[in-house]
């Protein structure tokens, strides 16, 4: 696993701290950095990081703040882990979903936890197993059905025919058939309950059912494009770990 890295700090010293910690990780590639949130938002931009360590107190726009920003963006969006000298952060960084909170000063143990964690989600290891037998929603899916919005009405949608589903100024977007739906679920909700249907997460933004994806398109840094089956013929990035996993699946 090389995992890209991006660490955001308005100090240097605790910039070269995190580094040094880091090269030391074998699971860890590429390391950036960045001192303050306006740069982050530029460099992320540009590039494709699977994981950003966040300092929380930064001048200008703080750590949550950026946060809130980037999970917005498009396509590529890290997961993030913040870092900060005080620990009264802990609860509003998890409300903008952040994978780790870590405190200074850096301890090397905790921060290869943190990395631990990160390759368990990246390889399914981290997935809550669901009981069809569950007392929430259980004819929902025990026949494969999700339930979603259009408008104002409530559509019951078969799981063969999702196409896809994506997140969008903080809006979980389900596309089946021709039409567009929201839901309620989250994409890790929702990619619960259709991995078991043939459904992979392509990137940090958009889950995928595999079923519909036409064409297998090669992209840069040896990451490929998946061209969808539907009338749109969209374009679906698939992140640079999430390539292992493609790969496997395809035999490629």
């Amino acid at each position: 696993m090389d995992i890209k890295a991006l660490i955001v700090d308005d100090e240097k010293p605790a910039r070269d701290e995190l580094h040094f910690i880091l090269e030391r990780i074998p699971e860890i590639g590429e390391i950036s950095e960045a001192n303050n949130a306006h740069e982050t938002l530029e460099l992320l931009k540009k590039n494709e990081y699977d994981i950003l360590f966040l300092d929380i107190h930064m001048p200008g726009i703080n750590g949550i703040d950026a946060a809130k920003k980037i999970n917005k963006m498009a396509d590529y969006t890290p997961l993030i882990i913040f870092v900060t000298a005080y620990d009264e952060h802990a609860i509003p960084a998890y409300e903008v979903d952040a994978i780790d909170y870590i405190l200074k000063p850096f301890d090397e143990k905790r921060v290869r936890q943190t990395i631990d964690k990160i390759k368990r989600i990246y390889q399914g290891e981290i997935v809550k197993k669901f009981s069809l037998q569950t007392k929430s929603q259980p004819e929902q899916q025990k026949f494969g059905r999700i339930l979603a919005h259009k408008g104002k009405k409530l559509a019951i949608l078969k799981i063969e025919d999702i196409k896809y589903a994506f997140v969008k100024d903080g809006l979980v977007f389900i596309k089946a058939g021709s039409e567009k739906y929201t839901t309620n679920l989250n994409l890790g909700q929702l990619e619960e309950r259709l991995t078991p249907y043939f459904f992979f997460r392509a990137n940090r933004t958009y889950l995928v059912n595999l079923n519909y994806v036409k064409e297998i398109i090669p992209f840069f840094s040896s990451t490929y494009i998946l061209q969808m089956d539907d009338t749109e013929q969209n374009e679906i990035p698939v992140s640079r770990i999430q390539t292992r996993k493609l790969k496997e699946i395809f035999k490629l």
